[in-house]
């Protein structure tokens, strides 16, 4: 297992595993009460969510991938993610078994840092989000 920066082609499958991971959370049945029904909504919102803050300064995003065989039973991907298989664009042979989003808060010269970002702007928002 090895974890890395995710790209763009990650995220439909880590909002796969988002909804699988959340579906019986007592607070996202709270916010989301007909999730069950609407699974496909459900899953637009994760997939939304980490677009946009793909390209919010501040946010970085890691994928944990594996070879098939590690943690993969019968080297089938797991069946909470439904039709996305978590095969990665940059190796075939791994799959994504799961992902963090990390955020640096403050005003600290170190928490500047991860600010710095500026090419970000409403248009690129705009882009991020639409057609999730």
């Amino acid at each position: 297992m090895r974890i890395r920066r995710a790209v763009a082609s990650d995220f439909p499958t880590a909002a796969s595993i988002s909804v699988a991971a959340f579906a019986q959370d007592e607070l996202y049945q709270y916010r989301y009460p007909y999730a069950g029904q609407q699974q496909s909504s459900f899953r637009d919102f994760f997939l939304r969510r980490l677009k946009l803050r793909n390209v919010l300064p501040g946010y970085i995003i890691w994928v944990a991938v594996t070879k098939e065989s590690q943690y993969l039973k019968d080297g089938a991907p797991d069946q909470a993610l439904g039709s996305e298989t978590g095969r990665t664009s940059e190796d075939p042979g791994e799959t994504i078994i799961g992902y963090a989003v990390w955020c640096r808060h403050g005003r600290s010269a170190e928490a500047g840092s991860w600010q710095t970002q500026s090419w970000v702007d409403s248009k690129q928002i705009r882009f991020a989000i639409r057609d999730a």
